[in-house]
């Protein structure tokens, strides 16, 4: 049961970080004047975002 929870832990740290990468590409995309490839990015790294607080929030759970 220990393992699930760091699991959890260790996963929704990692996607949220991760979510840093994709608007970091969205800053250079804009930077290019692409503004197609910002907006799909930044809607990448929302998504990315919000899956990673879902399971810091079940880690939250498993965790009581």
């Amino acid at each position: 049961m220990i393992v699930k929870r760091w699991f959890f832990e260790l996963l929704a740290a990692l996607l949220l970080l991760g979510s840093l990468f994709f608007f970091y590409r969205c800053v250079t995309s804009l930077e290019q004047r692409d503004y197609v490839a910002a907006i799909l990015l930044m809607f990448i790294g929302f998504a990315v975002i919000r899956v990673g607080a879902d399971l810091a929030r079940l880690a939250l759970v498993d965790r009581s």
